[in-house]
């Protein structure tokens, strides 16, 4: 029997079925296109040439293939938009907080079951007087 041992980035292979270029490539440069064209022949019949045509068409441009094809962090687009629309739904905690990835109410069930130094000296103590008297306690009753 023969194994054979194929590698991660092998495994991760997207096709590229449209002289190239992904699915994804390809509808962005068919979005950026349209968007341009509109954009362009809306400003050219408003009278808008040259140099400010230019201005306004490349960064629309740029936005909308970053939209599509960009990656931040190396996820594809799908992944972060979703990690950046539910980062825009987070509760906002307080204005002043520090910055923490917990909401509130965590937080306080974190400080509940994390008490303090001095809190934790308090309990020991109180427990060395229960002992204390329930020993003292016994030691009268077996003299009686």
């Amino acid at each position: 029997m023969i194994e054979i041992i194929l590698r991660k980035d092998i495994q991760d292979y997207e096709p590229k079925p449209l002289f190239g270029y992904t699915y994804r490539q390809a509808a962005t440069g068919v979005a950026i296109a349209a968007a341009c064209t509109l954009l362009g022949v809306g400003l050219t019949s408003v009278g808008v040439t040259g140099t400010l045509l230019i201005a306004v068409l490349v960064p629309v441009g740029m936005g909308i293939g970053f939209l599509g094809v960009g990656s931040v962090h190396g996820l594809k687009p799908e992944k972060w938009w979703a990690i950046a629309k539910a980062d825009r739904e987070w509760p906002r905690v307080a204005l002043f907080s520090a910055p923490c990835l917990s909401p509130a109410s965590e937080r306080i069930k974190q400080k509940e079951r994390h008490p303090t130094r001095r809190e934790r000296r308090i309990a020991k103590a109180d427990r060395a007087d229960v002992a204390a008297e329930s020993e003292m306690f016994t030691t009268f009753q077996s003299f009686e």
